[in-house]
């Protein structure tokens, strides 16, 4: 750590926290934009990317080391989109910038990582105040990954915002799960 701090020492505008990001994430106020970076242990990935969801307001952007298998799905869209990468791309247009072999870390480990970067979207698609329920509108949604969308929502509802009622949740392209959801609130 002290090496780092002695590389970016002449860079007053960085800080570099080292700590449980689960405990300081959720407890850090600011009134500024602010940027992220770091290494994301594969089997915390997603509640600390949850946590930065919540920061949406201040967070401009997040570059993060994480497992190449995590950064692929992060990315993927429909036909082939997940819950996690529906909802953080609800908030963030996510991008795959670099694959790092294992063999530049020591120790080697068994998997390649991959930086990603999500930049926050000018606005949203959904607001922050409803962000809470849509995370649960879209756990319900993904519940069933194998069934077909008419056995988790209604029929009716689907057609009325252009759904086929056959589709799978992977899919429905995160827009239309923005439709449905406003539809549901409405």
């Amino acid at each position: 750590m002290q090496k780092l701090r002695r590389s970016f020492s002449k860079h007053p505008n960085l800080e570099i926290i080292e700590g449980d990001i689960l405990s300081w994430l959720p407890r850090f106020n600011s009134e500024r934009e602010f940027k992220l970076i770091g290494s994301l242990p594969y089997y915390i990935s997603s509640p600390i990317l949850h946590e930065v969801v919540k920061k949406c307001p201040q967070v401009v952007r997040g570059v993060f080391m994480v497992q190449k298998e995590v950064a692929v799905k992060l990315v993927k869209k429909a036909p082939d989109a997940s819950y996690l990468s529906t909802y953080l791309q609800t908030f963030f247009e996510i991008t795959l910038l670099k694959v790092v072999p294992s063999t530049l870390f020591e120790p080697v480990p068994k998997v390649d990582g991959a930086v990603v970067q999500l930049a926050r979207l000018d606005k949203p698609l959904v607001g922050m105040d409803q962000q809470d329920r849509y995370k649960s509108f879209l756990h319900k949604g993904f519940s069933k990954p194998r069934k077909m969308l008419n056995k988790v929502f209604a029929k009716d509802l689907l057609a009325e915002v252009g759904l086929d009622e056959k589709l799978r949740p992977q899919h429905i392209p995160v827009e239309k799960w923005v439709d449905l959801f406003k539809k549901l609130m409405a």
